[in-house]
């Protein structure tokens, strides 16, 4: 193997064999060459090499010195395995833990013991997953109606089809031209002389019909013509300036 020689094999199976990590075999290996080993570079002559390979890592097999070892007491193993039968989940067991041990316990430290100790994995997990909530259920009547849930799923399906409930928006009508259409010489000073006709080829004259609807007091014109002259003359004097 390119890198290796046959005497570092060797000495790696053997470290392979006592159990040690990738990063001891490393460490160890430095010390061998003198110059620094990395643990990737064990790892991948491990996988590489197949004698390496066959033996693999102490991890993946459990050493008989390592059979029987944990880190937990037998005190705290049946702490764990009365919470089991209890029924509670693991971030309570992880609490009660640590309040009995005094060091801080998570939950996933929790599954992995369970996981791995064959008596508490014999009683097995009873308890409801996740983190205990705190939110109280709440009660059928202030759940939302059948019908509810299903126009809103149908809303949010399709809005587009659901454009015809909405109501058009009121408007108020505005108020109508109307005009009782008389000579220019016919209408009295109290009536409304505005012009019907714009067209700017016909001149003024005596027979031109006019509003003839009665003026607005101290006003040559009606409501309707005051309001549209008025306005139509301020747009004039806006364009001249």
């Amino acid at each position: 193997m390119s890198g290796y020689t046959q005497s570092e094999i060797d000495s790696i199976a053997g470290w392979l064999r006592a159990g040690d990590s990738a990063s001891k075999a490393a460490a160890k290996l430095s010390t061998m060459r003198g110059r620094a080993v990395s643990r990737n570079a064990i790892i991948g002559i491990v996988h590489r090499n197949a004698k390496l390979a066959a033996i693999g890592f102490g991890r993946a097999k459990s050493s008989p010195a390592s059979e029987g070892s944990s880190t937990y007491t037998p005190e705290e193993i049946k702490l764990v395995a009365d919470c089991l039968k209890a029924k509670r989940n693991y971030v309570q067991i992880a609490q009660r833990l640590a309040l009995k041990s005094g060091r801080i316990i998570s939950r996933f430290g929790v599954k992995s013991l369970i996981r791995r100790t064959p008596e508490l994995n014999e009683i097995g997990f009873r308890g409801k997953k996740g983190r205990p909530s705190d939110k109280k259920k709440a009660a059928p009547g202030q759940l939302p109606g059948r019908l509810f849930i299903a126009a809103t799923a149908d809303i949010d399906r399709d809005p587009s089809a659901f454009d015809y409930l909405t109501r058009p928006a009121v408007r108020a009508l505005a108020s109508q031209p109307h005009f009782a259409a008389m000579r220019f010489v016919d209408c009295l000073p109290a009536r409304c002389r505005a012009p019907l006709s714009y067209d700017l080829e016909e001149r003024p004259g005596p027979d031109m019909l006019c509003c003839g609807h009665l003026a607005m007091p101290s006003r040559s014109y009606c409501a309707y013509h005051e309001i549209r002259l008025t306005a139509r003359k301020a747009e004039f004097i806006a364009e001249a300036a």
